[in-house]
């Protein structure tokens, strides 16, 4: 893969994109004139970016936390037809309290957004990007990987595992 600075992608994906960070990268990359496919679980949101931008949107509305909706996630970055060449992985999520305190199926949604759907678009982007010659991988964490709180234990961990 490539490394470009100033880089003007053909076609990005952009995970989480329905509010925040993600949100305001598509953003910023369809004002370079970038094509999107919109990745987050709110339809109505990823709908109303895609109709607020001057450039092709793709909108996958897509629980990145369910196997078989991150299946289909996968097949799309690993298609031939209209490739990405960006990947920006940042949808990501927490629920604050004491570890101990949480409901087990919340802390296991987290990790699974967090780090399993990060780890998996990631290596189906690298496979792809490899055998297309060209590509890149924006993965984004938080200071809270390197900063442990009392009340963010699984956050924090699975933002030191992005940032790893």
């Amino acid at each position: 893969m490539t490394s470009h600075a100033a880089k003007n992608w053909n076609r990005a994906m952009v995970t989480g994109a329905s509010s925040g960070i993600g949100r305001e990268m598509a953003r910023q990359l369809a004002a370079a004139g970038t094509e999107l496919v919109l990745v987050a679980r709110d339809a109505s949101r990823l709908q109303e970016l895609a109709e607020e931008v001057a450039v092709r949107c793709e909108v996958l509305p897509t629980d990145l936390g369910d196997r078989d909706q991150l299946a289909g996630v996968e097949d799309r970055i690993e298609s031939d037809h209209r490739p990405i060449d960006l990947l920006v992985n940042n949808a990501g999520l927490g629920f604050s309290g004491q570890f101990s305190q949480l409901d087990r199926n919340d802390a296991t949604f987290v990790v699974d957004v967090n780090v399993v759907a990060l780890q998996r678009l990631t290596q189906a982007a690298a496979s792809a990007m490899s055998t297309r010659g060209s590509g890149a991988i924006l993965n984004v964490s938080s200071l809270a990987g390197e900063a442990v709180g009392a009340n963010s234990a699984t956050y924090a961990a699975t933002k030191a595992f992005v940032t790893s």
